[in-house]
């Protein structure tokens, strides 16, 4: 966050938009085998009157299900034996998955299953803002206090001033603002590698795509970021592999 201040510039307060995001009306059933849903099976809701209505701020919100009608429901927030991930857990281990409530009829079977009043876990969840472009999820927070709001929309923005010095609020995403955008600093590395001795062809495709699939699994090992990337560098005119004047194979990989 400090980062972003600094690249508003000291001069600069308001809002700018920022890579985070909601998509508050995305519900999804656990079991996403698309062969077991017909027309419009997997978009059924049956929400109580109200609902969904619990605040935007727990990474995950799934469903509870009394005498028929759905109600929205943090991780833990039950009283039933298990949370949902470990209802998941179990279901998937002793039947096929929780359950999903593809119409009416469904509905009505559950309701006639669970004791009146019970709570119980059903199938649907949502993840609850996450960040662009790799729809990833952190446990990160920077709210502005009360927020996010419900109804307030989806798209979320960065508050720069004395006060919240980039905490974040929530507004629709069709509204216009200024933004700021991610760029990722990369270092470009040489690594010389040389070969005393070789019986076969080392500027056969297959036999460098092997090595560098070793190198780059050595590196990983070794506690280097995935985001490192490995290639080779074909000069115009030459093999990978070629002779130097000591007259040993040799070749260049950039990192």
């Amino acid at each position: 966050m400090e980062r972003l201040i600094a690249a508003a510039g000291s001069s600069y307060e308001g809002r700018v938009w920022i890579g985070l995001y909601d998509q508050s009306e995305k519900w999804i059933w656990a079991l996403n085998d698309w062969s077991l849903y017909g027309h419009n099976d997997w978009n059924f809701r049956n929400w109580r009157s109200g609902e969904p209505n619990d605040m935007r701020t727990h990474r995950l919100m799934c469903v509870v299900s009394r005498d028929g009608f759905w109600y929205d429901a943090y991780l833990r927030s039950t009283t039933n034996l298990m949370t949902w991930h470990d209802a998941v857990n179990y279901c998937r281990q002793h039947h096929t998955d929780l359950t999903s409530v593809r119409n009416l009829t469904e509905n009505e079977m559950i309701q006639q299953k669970v004791p009146s009043g019970t709570l119980s876990w059903i199938g649907l969840y949502r993840h609850v803002w996450i960040w662009r472009p790799d729809n990833s999820h952190s446990d990160f927070s920077y709210w502005v206090d009360e927020h996010p709001k419900l109804n307030t929309g989806d798209c979320a923005m960065s508050v720069i001033d004395a006060v919240n010095r980039g905490k974040w609020v929530e507004s629709y995403c069709s509204e216009k603002f200024h933004f700021m955008c991610q760029s990722n600093e990369t270092h470009q590395f040489h690594i010389k590698l040389t070969a005393v001795k070789s019986s076969g062809d080392l500027n056969d495709p297959n036999v460098t795509e092997a090595i560098l699939n070793v190198l780059q699994a050595k590196m990983n090992e070794s506690g280097f970021s995935k985001n490192v990337k490995l290639k080779w560098i074909k000069k115009p005119g030459k093999n990978i592999f070629h002779k130097e004047e000591e007259d040993r194979d040799s070749v260049k990989t950039e990192l």
